[in-house]
């Protein structure tokens, strides 16, 4: 479950980033949601969601631990090769880092 505030800045600069890649359909900030946005891009149609974390040099096995209820929460969406799962992490100093979810 999400704990503190809405991360206002990381949706913002994650808009900009979504935007370039296609159409970008949002979603209202809630507890349960399963992502953040989603981008419409000709054949195919990226979920994301994203995260916080206090660090970018991250292992595999780390965002496996650490970002288990996240990853648990995108792997519900169904996965084809029109359909991708992305969980998109941040750091406090507004660095992303992006992971195909498979």
């Amino acid at each position: 479950m999400a704990r503190g505030r809405k991360p206002l800045i990381a949706l913002s600069e994650a808009k900009h980033i979504a935007e370039k890649r296609g159409e970008v359909r949002y979603f209202r900030h809630e507890p349960d949601m399963i992502c953040s946005f989603v981008i419409y891009i000709t054949g195919l149609v990226a979920h994301v969601r994203i995260k916080r974390i206090e660090r970018i040099r991250i292992t595999p096995g780390w965002l496996e631990r650490e970002a288990a209820e996240d990853l648990a929460v995108l792997r519900f969406i169904a996965s084809s090769p029109e359909i991708s799962r992305e969980l998109w992490v941040y750091t406090p100093k507004g660095t992303f880092r992006f992971f195909r979810v498979l």
